[in-house]
């Protein structure tokens, strides 16, 4: 069954297991044991045409203006105090996870300060190539 209700916005949960991925997140599997959220996501195969999306606790963030509210996150009592800690503390950041902001490629940092060391062309070559 379904592990959230369908009028829920957020679930979360331990993992059961290791063969979920973080969908829409980092992409990497969530580990067996630690905190994940599922969010209601539209699919055919799913039951009433839904399935949950599960995100690592990190990578889970609640749009910019909406404000955490714990009763709409299904599931949040059943965690262990620790678990819980770790679920209010990352919904309730407003704060986008380093590993998911967005790279820019044209940042100079982006490709680090690596320069080629410049060579003399070999004197064979009947054209210059490259001014």
């Amino acid at each position: 069954m379904h592990p959230c209700p369908y009028s829920a916005c957020v679930c979360s949960q331990t993992a059961p297991t290791s063969q979920a991925s973080c969908g829409r997140g980092c992409g990497e599997k969530i580990k067996k044991g630690s905190v994940r959220f599922g969010e209601a996501m539209k699919w055919s195969g799913g039951e009433n045409g839904l399935v949950s999306a599960y995100k690592h606790a990190t990578c889970c963030r609640l749009p910019s203006g909406v404000p955490f509210d714990p009763t709409e996150v299904y599931g949040l009592g059943a965690l262990s105090e620790e678990d819980r800690a770790i679920a209010v503390a990352e919904l309730s950041s407003t704060e986008i996870p380093e590993h998911l902001k967005a790279i820019d490629p044209e940042d100079p940092a982006f490709l680090g300060a690596k320069q080629l060391e410049r060579v003399k062309a070999p004197e064979t070559v009947a054209l210059s190539l490259l001014p």
